[in-house]
Formats: structure tokens, C-alpha cells, sequence
């Protein structure tokens, strides 16, 4: 079963980062004893007087504030020497299951996105031999039956995916199969597939970690990536469908990874990038120890689905870290924000497994969407996510402008494999793309998103707040940890 009650570790809550890279050193340590810049901090504009060095000592960043500008200095610096473009260090996998596509033009909502994704990621050449990281090829060897299913979700409720046409309408709301999770002809399909999938990405990190600890020496040296964009979906429930989403994916190769013996005791982030925060994840999950979640969304009275406006929420085990933001958050609000939050998140948690839903909805023109980001907001945090080298799993999500998730998660699927897209020049769609006409009017990969359509409700005084108050979660959470590993590391002397 996916639910697990147990305690969340109290051991390595306060062991230290790795020492910064010798290159570089000087500015980091002159960032620490230092004192903060005069006109500004994380970059508040000069013009925000109530937030300046200026303003007192009681404003000067907090010892969190400051670890975050440390951490990340040393992590840019890492990505320097690794270069801007992709890590030799990864060995990167493409999941992708024609099956679960051509069920997928059956769905009533945007049916025809996942056969766009992958054209476009196979017309740009990504997935051929070659490219930098040389990216493998995986499909699910079988897809999941509904009694294995069964094993990770109610029995009930997939027993209604699995023969929708038995049910009675009010037994149809009870699974939440109506409205936009309304069944569909090839639905048993699509889900069966879907899991399939996530059971072939989770047996790599299996496989790898497992290469790992009998020491095999070219395991030691990579370090997998690996790309599912038809995943992501992070509003199903246990029991029902929600939100366009019929089982959680998410949840399952968490599960998958958790009854696994090399990862049994594995410390997991969790990082959601959709617009909407992921209520069903956090259902699923909650309960398992050694699992970490971190939404950034929005959150407001009337916005699907209804959660996700605290900071932190935890039921004396697995902690959900939340962001949420205001409307029109642009492009600076909101890699601020998440690399900031990450970075905390990091040096307390010490993950070493990641999974990241990359949601396309938090782009500027997506219909359910309320952010102002382009695809350099997305480019730049998994960039920085990568730099820490750890086992990472890219999943799709929300987005519902079906050309522009292709051409975001092409781009991050060409910068995790170190080939270069400039969506300003030379990036028009190949003419023989059999979607082509998708892309008018510009048929290139530039989005000509306006992104000063909406304006940032997110001032530099709430974000400094936001920032405050998410740190302060934070270390209110760790605190009681911190003292029950103190003791208990007294008791053992």
C-alpha cells in the first residue's frame, strides 16, 4: 500500500554541505563574513527602502537567508566547471510508451499533446545517436493489469477504471470519474500503461543503485537522468481521480522505489513546478518516512484545487513544503523563490533521489494558468537542480497550450542532454514535423508569450515576507528533530 506510517529521520539533519569548489573559494567566503550589499538583498530593488542593509540590523538576512546565498554560490560554481550545457556525469534515459499515446488521442483533454511531445523531441534529433549524452531509448515491457494496480491504489476504484461502463452515475461522482476525469474508450489502457512506464523508469534507478553498492566502477562515475514527460500526474487521489488525472503516477514509483530493498531507507525530494499544487501527491505519500514535497503554485479562494496555501503541513511524518505564490509571477519572482526554497530544503533534507514535475501551465499563455513565466524560469531551476549530480526523474504534468509543452519539455530535454536550442535563433520546426501546423504562426520554438500581459501581484516586500516566513517553516519543523538526534547521540556516549 502506498500509505506507510512512520517517522520522518531525525539522522545527518544537520550535517554540512560539501565544502565549496576550490575555485571560487574567495567569493564565498567573502560572501560570509561580509556584510549584506547596502542597496539591495536577493536582489530587492534599491528603490524598497523597508528591506535594505540600511534599515537596521533586525533587517539583515536571517542565518537561513544567508546559508541559501552560500549554498548557491557553490553551486554555481560547480556548474561552471561541469560546463553550462549538460553533465558527462549523467547517463540519460528517454520512458515513452506509444501505446499510452494513441490512448491518449481518445482523452477528452488536449488528446493529441503526447504524440506532439515526442515528435518534436525526435524532429530536433535529441533522440538520435550522437547527441552529447546519447540519450536511451526505454518503452514499458508490459503494462500493469488492474490486479497489480491493485497492489498501490483502492481496489474499488480501480475496478471502476477498469469497467467505467458498469457504474451508476452516482458511483461515477463517488470515483470522481465526471466532468474532466470523465471515462474515455481507451482509459484501462491508458493507465495500464501509464504505470507500465513508471515501473521501467524505476527499475533504472533500482538497477543503478544496486550497480552502485556491489560496486560497479562505471555506475560509481554516471549518475541517471531520466526523462517521462507523458507522467506527472499529480492531482489523482488513492481512491478517485482528480483534475485530469486517473492514477498518480507519482505516487506509484515512489511506492515502487520504497519496496525496493536499495531504496528502502533512501532520502526522496519531491519537487512539484506546476501551477497548481499537487493535493494528490501529497495524499499518497503522506506517511512515508524519508520523503520530502515542495510545491511552488498559486493558491487562492476558488482555485483548483483548493489547497496548498500554508507553508508546511505535516501529520507528524512526511512534510509538505509549500510556495505559493501570488498571480503574475514573472520569471524573477519565481526562480528566486523556488532556488531559494530548494536550497534550504537541500542542506536540511540531504535528498539523494529526485523527482521533478515540470507542469508547462505556469507558462505565460496557458488557459488555467495565472503565472507570467517563459521557458527560461524552467531552463534555469533545472539546471540548478541538476548541478547537485543526484538520480533525477523529469516528469510532464499540467499545460494545456499542447504546442507549448512540447517546446518546453524539448528544451529541457535538449539542455539535460548538452544540445543547444536558441529559441531566438535557428529554431524553426522542422518541416516534416507531422504536427507542423500546430505551431503557426511562428512555426519556430519561441513562444511570443507576452509576459507583460499580466502584471506581478508579487511585490518585493511580500516576497521578502514569503521568504522569511517559508524559512522560518522550515527550521520550526527540523528544530524538534534536530533536538531528538541531540539526545539521542547523548544517550548512545
Amino acid at each position: 500500500m502506498i500509505r506507510e506510517w512512520a517517522r520522518m529521520r531525525v539522522s545527518q539533519h544537520n550535517a554540512r554541505l560539501n565544502p565549496p569548489a576550490k575555485r571560487g573559494l574567495e567569493q564565498v567566503n567573502a560572501s560570509i563574513h561580509s556584510s549584506p550589499p547596502k542597496d539591495s538583498i536577493i536582489n530587492v530593488p534599491s528603490h524598497s527602502k523597508t528591506f535594505t542593509a540600511a534599515s537596521g540590523s533586525e533587517d539583515i538576512l536571517s542565518s537561513q537567508i544567508h546559508m541559501a546565498l552560500v549554498e548557491s554560490l557553490y553551486v554555481e560554481e560547480k556548474r561552471k566547471q561541469n560546463g553550462s550545457h549538460g553533465s558527462s556525469a549523467f547517463s540519460c534515459y528517454y520512458v515513452h510508451s506509444p501505446e499510452f499515446a494513441q490512448a491518449a488521442l481518445q482523452a477528452p483533454f488536449h488528446p493529441q499533446r503526447e504524440c506532439m511531445v515526442h515528435s518534436l523531441i525526435c524532429s530536433f534529433g535529441l533522440l538520435a545517436e550522437g547527441t552529447p549524452s546519447s540519450i536511451q531509448c526505454l518503452s514499458p515491457s508490459a503494462p500493469f493489469s488492474q490486479e497489480e494496480l491493485s497492489l498501490y491504489f483502492d481496489s474499488d476504484y480501480m475496478e471502476a477504471l477498469f469497467h467505467p461502463a458498469q457504474l451508476s452515475g452516482a458511483d461515477r461522482s463517488v470515483y470522481g470519474l465526471v466532468g474532466d476525469c470523465a471515462p474515455f474508450k481507451t482509459l484501462s489502457t491508458y493507465v495500464s500503461y501509464l504505470a507500465g512506464s513508471i515501473h521501467t523508469l524505476a527499475n533504472v534507478l533500482i538497477r543503478h543503485r544496486e550497480q552502485v553498492e556491489a560496486g560497479d566502477t562505471v555506475a560509481k562515475e554516471t549518475v541517471p537522468l531520466l526523462f517521462f514527460w507523458q507522467g506527472g500526474r499529480h492531482h489523482a487521489h488513492y481512491e478517485c481521480a482528480s483534475g485530469y488525472c486517473f492514477i498518480n503516477d507519482i505516487a506509484l514509483c515512489i511506492s515502487l522505489l520504497r519496496t525496493s530493498r536499495v531504496f528502502s531507507s533512501v532520502p526522496i525530494m519531491y519537487i512539484d513546478l506546476d501551477v497548481h499544487h499537487c493535493d494528490g501527491v501529497e495524499k499518497c505519500v503522506d506517511g512515508y518516512k524519508d520523503i520530502i514535497v515542495f510545491s511552488v503554485h498559486h493558491a487562492s479562494e476558488g482555485y483548483f484545487p483548493g489547497t496548498g496555501a500554508d507553508y508546511v503541513y505535516h501529520n507528524g511524518s512526511s512534510p509538505f513544503f509549500r510556495m505559493p505564490l501570488q498571480a503574475g509571477a514573472s520569471n524573477t519572482t519565481w526562480i528566486e523563490s523556488v532556488k531559494f526554497a530548494l536550497t534550504l530544503l537541500r542542506a536540511k533534507f540531504l535528498p539523494e533521489c529526485l523527482l521533478v514535475q515540470c507542469g508547462s501551465d505556469s507558462l505565460s499563455a496557458d488557459p488555467l494558468g495565472c503565472f507570467n513565466l517563459s521557458s527560461e524560469a524552467y531552463l534555469s531551476v533545472l539546471e540548478f537542480v541538476e548541478s547537485w549530480e543526484l538520480p533525477t526523474v523529469l516528469l510532464g504534468g499540467g499545460g494545456y497550450v499542447p504546442a507549448n509543452s512540447a517546446r518546453l519539455w524539448t528544451l529541457l530535454t535538449a539542455q539535460a542532454a548538452g544540445v543547444e536550442i536558441d529559441v531566438n535563433v535557428n529554431s524553426n520546426i522542422p518541416a516534416d514535423n507531422p504536427w507542423f501546423e500546430s505551431y503557426g504562426p511562428s512555426f519556430n520554438m519561441n513562444m511570443q508569450m507576452d509576459l507583460s500581459a499580466r502584471k506581478d501581484e508579487n511585490s518585493a516586500e511580500d516576497m521578502w515576507e514569503l521568504k522569511q516566513v517559508f524559512s522560518d517553516a522550515i527550521e520550526k519543523y527540523f528544530e524538534p528533530l534536530n533536538a531528538t538526534a541531540t539526545a539521542g547521540k547523548s544517550r548512545e556516549r
